[in-house]
């Protein structure tokens, strides 16, 4: 989105491989995209649906194993 605007969403930082390594809510001076100056990358949202799923994610993370997601019944 065009950077002037940026301050109204969440704004993403990612490296090369499109993994991100930041996350700021409605910042004052939101950081451009790399190679592109006057945009910035902005998340209007993320959504989970099972707690059970990020807490699984979270803990397997924090170990340094491989997450894997489990599909809810619901």
């Amino acid at each position: 989105m065009p950077l002037a605007g940026a301050q109204e969403l969440g704004i993403l930082c990612v490296d090369p491989e499109g993994r991100v390594l930041n996350c700021e809510e409605k910042p004052l001076h939101p950081a451009a995209m790399a190679g592109a100056p006057e945009r910035a990358l902005a998340s209007m949202g993320v959504w989970l649906f099972d707690p059970h799923v990020l807490e699984e994610m979270l803990d397997r993370l924090g170990e340094g194993r491989p997450s894997r997601t489990r599909r809810s019944g619901g």
